[in-house]
């Protein structure tokens, strides 16, 4: 398994745009599936999206909070999957698009949340124990 790169390392740019290619290509396999008539807008709006997602989860591990990354990036998948998995189960006959991408975006939140108090409750520790 490779390592994360270091604290402010270059190499996050790296992750970053892994990060961005994966949510933006879910994103466009989502309207695909769908048959979403899809025009410059909407190409440019899922990039300002998958864009603002990495760059939210990538600056955690860019900044030393590995915790904070590695739950962030693990609530992304999952959420892309979940999103996914509700486009091609059509389980919610005429709001699949909104549904599907509503539920991503909580699932994210959700991750967001739950890996910045992982991430303060290890630095608390850390720092009681001599370790950072």
């Amino acid at each position: 398994m490779q390592k994360l790169p270091e604290k402010q390392s270059k190499n996050w740019i790296y992750i970053l745009l892994g990060q961005f290619i994966i949510i933006f290509i879910a994103l466009i396999i989502q309207s695909k599936i769908l048959d979403y008539n899809m025009n410059t807008e909407n190409i440019i709006g899922f990039a300002i999206l998958a864009l603002s997602i990495s760059l939210l989860i990538t600056i955690g591990g860019y900044l030393g909070g590995r915790i904070y990354f590695i739950t962030s990036s693990i609530f992304n998948i999952s959420g892309l999957i979940y999103m996914i998995t509700i486009t091609l189960n059509k389980t919610a006959e005429d709001w699949n698009d909104l549904v599907s991408l509503v539920s991503y975006l909580t699932l994210l939140v959700i991750g967001f949340g739950i890996g910045l108090i992982a991430q303060l409750i290890y630095t608390i520790i850390a720092k009681k124990k001599g370790l950072s």
